[in-house]
């Protein structure tokens, strides 16, 4: 599935991706047809363009990291989205300690990599403002030796920003196969197992395949997971702000005292955002089986309203959200557990070592196995047939919590994850 449309698409979306209208369902209209010629007429066009006006002297094969002095990352601009990239990070600056390495992030994710030892510089980009021929001239000047594009979703905007930032004698690498796309690209490894990897692994291995020492054999898949797990740096002043709220909010809660547990509603997909009438029913049922637990509830700017009615006749309160994502990273790093549709607090949850209930919705996430939690303790539930999770019956939420409590509860409770040491970069 997915050859045709280059999405990796498990809905008929007429492009070939072979389910409903694609051309191995024996039924294409001539009007299909026609677009599909047209878009390989297109991308044609512009492989050649870019071939003629963008030509690169680099081959196919490894990028020695000893060559590399300057280095680009192009991450995604959705919070969930940077967080499995960090692996990635990770790698790239250890394997090139004596690079600068620049990522490209959108001013909400710049709050997440703020302080990071392994980032030098954050080129901002507010698309809507500056537009992407602004940041294309940024790049350009960057002058860079490789450039990382990991942007979601992917189009051929992402492949001619890279190959113009990186021009001649810079490295285009992508963990992204879509064959319209891979002309404008010097790097695009095939991921072993791709169907059943997790997203941080995909984009990890991609880059550990593009960028390594001549004559190294290929890297292999799982022992780098275990070398490099999803980190977050610490911040202190949002540490010191979850814990005050934390002893004020709820006297005893937090490491050392009653165990808390983050409820989160939201999601960018209005496919995957919970009911409020959802929400405070599940919150009755946990509370009632864990009096214990102190549950709070994590609404994003702007939603103070709606979560102040899921906790109304409850025992749980509402964290006040902010721009900047380090407050809400800091109390994660504090919970025993968290609820939470697939979204960014998933991947924020299992970069500080969070126990999670993840809840998901296939109309809107066609591949759940890409983006479960990684390398925490986690219960999955997931709705299917096309509905949204405003469908999903809360003690089906609670029964995937009482079975992760049951895994992890005691253990967790009382204590805070510790914030995983990022070692700074060698000399």
């Amino acid at each position: 599935a997915g050859r045709g449309c280059g999405r990796g698409c498990e809905r008929g979306c007429g492009r070939g991706c072979g389910r409903g209208r694609g051309r191995f369902s024996g039924r294409v209209t001539p009007a299909q047809r026609l677009r599909r010629r047209a878009t390989r007429g297109f991308y044609r066009a512009l492989r050649a363009t870019c071939r003629g006006l963008l030509p690169t002297g680099v081959g196919p094969g490894p990028v020695n990291p000893n060559d590399l002095r300057r280095i680009a990352l192009l991450a995604s601009y959705q919070v969930g989205d940077l967080v499995v990239a960090l692996p990635a990070l990770d790698y790239l600056r250890r394997a090139a300690p004596h690079a600068r390495l620049d990522v490209v992030l959108s001013p909400r994710n710049a709050s997440l990599v703020a302080g990071d030892p392994r980032v030098d510089g954050v080129l901002l980009h507010e698309p809507r403002r500056e537009g992407w021929v602004g940041l294309a001239r940024r790049l350009r000047r960057g002058r860079y030796d490789a450039v990382v594009d990991f942007v979601l979703p992917h189009h051929a905007r992402e492949g001619v920003l890279t190959a113009w930032a990186a021009a001649r004698r810079g490295a285009r690498v992508t963990p992204y196969r879509p064959a319209r796309y891979l002309g404008l690209f010097t790097h695009h490894p095939r991921v072993p197992g791709l169907d059943r990897r997790y997203m941080a692994d995909r984009l990890l291995y991609a880059v550990a395949a593009a960028v390594r020492p001549l004559g190294a054999p290929p890297p292999d898949p799982d022992a780098l997971r275990r070398a490099y797990p999803m980190r977050l740096p610490a911040h202190p002043e949002s540490d010191a702000h979850a814990a005050a709220w934390l002893a004020e909010t709820f006297g005893d809660a937090g490491p050392g005292g009653r165990p808390v547990v983050a409820v989160n509603a939201w999601a960018r997909d209005p496919v995957r955002t919970l009911a409020v009438s959802q929400v405070r029913a599940l919150l009755a049922r946990l509370e009632a089986a864990h009096p214990e637990v102190a549950f709070v509830v994590t609404p994003p700017p702007g939603a103070e309203d709606a979560a102040a009615a899921m906790v109304e006749g409850t025992g749980a309160a509402v964290y006040p959200p902010a721009a900047a994502l380090g407050p809400l990273v800091a109390l994660l790093r504090r919970c025993a557990a968290v609820v939470t549709p697939d979204t960014a607090n998933i991947h924020l949850a299992a970069a500080v070592g969070c126990p999670v209930v993840a809840l998901f919705a296939t109309a809107a996430t066609a591949n759940v196995a890409h983006w479960v939690p990684s390398g925490v303790p986690c219960r999955v539930v997931t709705i299917g047939d096309g509905r949204p999770l405003r469908d999903l019956a809360p003690e089906d939420a609670a029964a995937a919590f009482e079975a992760l409590w049951a895994a992890v509860g005691p253990e967790r409770a009382g204590e805070a994850a510790e914030p995983a040491a990022i070692g700074q970069r060698a000399p």
